[in-house]
């Protein structure tokens, strides 16, 4: 077993392995596209937010907020700009479109022209020795922002605005940079020029020749006369069933503050709302079935208030029909002998199971939950688990390999491609370096530190802590020297990554 921390191409797809140290980091205040959807509004916590929109075509890319990363010298020095502009056409989307730059209604920030600080949070790998430079760039005064047409090089100036240069043996070198490094912050200070209505500012946080790693970011701005804007709310689409509380946690965003209080400015018709400010219960009435709604708004720190947003309740009929049964199984080959366990298996409306095995060698069909079986030849055999709750039934089976394989001929890898404080993506890389084909693959780790897998990919995955990985019908065979990969999501159960072994018959 190996371990590496590695970059990626989107989530799930490797872009290379190496030695170097990344940092990572975005425009905190004002509040960039990636501040408000990734830091503040996570893929998981969108619906019903603007920042749906944003992920709705890669919602997984949305958790690399922190990522938005090229190897360049940027825009002043690139010959050929890029095709996109606030991601620059990332490494880590492999030159493709990021969430922050859908075209969207981003939400704004106020601003007003003049000396206005720009704070990067960099947090994500700190490094302020190798900092180089911050390059800010404007949209031109005839500027026009419309939903549904990206941003084009030719929106903005073509000289920055603000170029800010950093050498981090004389940290006070530049009084226009102040380096915060007990809270992983740069705060920068720039001239703004005069502008009016809407605009969109894009700004760059360079390291040195070591790495020439940049980050790039975009932050929509309107420029008036001082004065706040109110915040903004989302309405929401849910479903509770019969007879059953939902919990409805209210969603908004103040784009120059931060909320206060949340307000029912409108109680349910076949309900009733408990709970303080954002964290909320509806309760509906005792057997009511149908729609339902309740609207809220939202006060800032200004005491200016939203315009209100609703929230639709479908209340669902309980289903008292019978529901088939789920039939999972897992397995463990010792030498001829399969040894199987179906514990995994469920009956959604919890009634007693019946358990039959057929192992695919015409020998006998074997009953329980648990059961072994002896192969007297090696070979590929189906194994098929049959369960029942006395009127239905569902199937599973799987492909073992029964002395085919070469034993522990295949490298599996546990490779971290992403983290940040409380999260992370991981991938395990399967590379058969044996001298036959793998046709069908199961393998398993343990976090000892209480991480979790949250959200997977490209597996059939089961256990809470242990996990169990098998292949898909697509990804079961890996031929001599090729390598299957999955991935998966997960939360930190401590602040360091844990380096973990995974096991399984085919791993050396």
């Amino acid at each position: 077993m190996r371990f590496s921390i590695i970059r990626a191409t989107s989530v799930g797809a490797l872009l290379l392995v190496s030695t170097t140290v990344f940092s990572h980091g975005l425009i905190q205040e004002p509040k960039s596209r990636n501040q408000l959807c990734g830091v503040e509004i996570k893929p998981d916590q969108a619906s019903g937010t603007i920042c749906e929109e944003a992920f709705a075509s890669d919602h997984l890319g949305g958790y690399q907020f922190m990522s938005v990363l090229t190897h360049t010298q940027g825009r002043s020095v690139v010959k050929q700009l890029p095709e996109r502009v606030c991601g620059f056409d990332s490494e880590t989307w492999n030159g493709g479109p990021t969430p922050w730059d859908s075209a969207i209604d981003w939400p704004i920030v106020n601003i007003s022209a003049g000396n206005r600080k720009f704070t990067w949070n960099i947090s994500w790998g700190s490094h302020f020795e190798d900092t180089e430079e911050f390059r800010y760039w404007i949209t031109k005064p005839d500027f026009h922002f419309q939903v549904g047409v990206p941003l084009r090089w030719s929106d903005f100036e073509s000289e920055a605005f603000c170029k800010l240069d950093y050498d981090d043996t004389n940290p006070t070198g530049n009084l226009k940079i102040i380096p915060d490094k007990d809270n992983s912050l740069f705060h920068t200070y720039c001239d703004v020029p005069e502008r009016s209505g809407r605009h969109v500012i894009y700004a760059e946080w360079g390291r040195n020749q070591w790495t020439y790693e940049r980050f790039h970011g975009c932050v929509d701005v309107m420029f008036n006369s001082g004065a706040g804007s109110p915040p903004i709310v989302y309405d929401q689409s849910v479903t509770v069933k019969q007879n059953e509380n939902l919990i409805v946690t209210l969603t908004g965003t103040d784009s120059d503050g931060f909320i206060e209080d949340y307000q029912i400015i409108q109680q349910p018709s076949h309900g009733t709302i408990s709970g303080t400010n954002e964290n909320r219960v509806y309760t509906p009435n005792v057997d009511y079935v149908g729609i339902d709604s309740f609207m809220f708004s939202a006060t800032d720190n200004e005491n200016l208030q939203s315009s209100p947003a609703t929230i639709t309740i479908e209340v669902k009929q309980i289903d008292t029909t019978n529901r088939a049964p789920n039939a999972k199984f897992l397995h463990k080959i010792d030498n001829k002998t399969i040894v199987v366990d179906a514990g995994t298996s469920n009956d959604p409306d919890g009634d007693t199971l019946t358990y039959a095995w057929t192992f695919g060698d015409n020998g006998p069909t074997l009953y329980g939950v648990n059961a072994n079986h002896t192969y007297i030849n090696p070979g590929l055999y189906d194994v098929q688990l049959t369960v029942s709750d006395g009127q239905l039934t569902d199937q599973a089976s799987q492909t073992v390999n029964v002395g085919v394989n070469d034993s522990g001929s295949v490298i599996c890898d546990y490779v971290i491609s992403e983290e940040w404080d409380t999260g992370f993506v991981a991938n395990i890389r399967l590379t058969n370096t044996g001298s036959t084909i793998i046709n069908g693959w199961e393998v398993y780790w343990h976090y000892t530190d209480g991480s979790q897998v949250t959200h997977h990919w490209s597996s059939e995955l089961l256990g809470n802590n242990s996990y169990t990985a098998t292949n898909l019908d697509w990804n079961k065979k890996i031929a001599i020297g090729q390598t299957v990969e999955f991935g998966f999501l997960g939360t930190k159960g401590s602040p360091n990554i844990q380096k973990l072994k995974v096991s399984g018959d085919i791993c050396r």
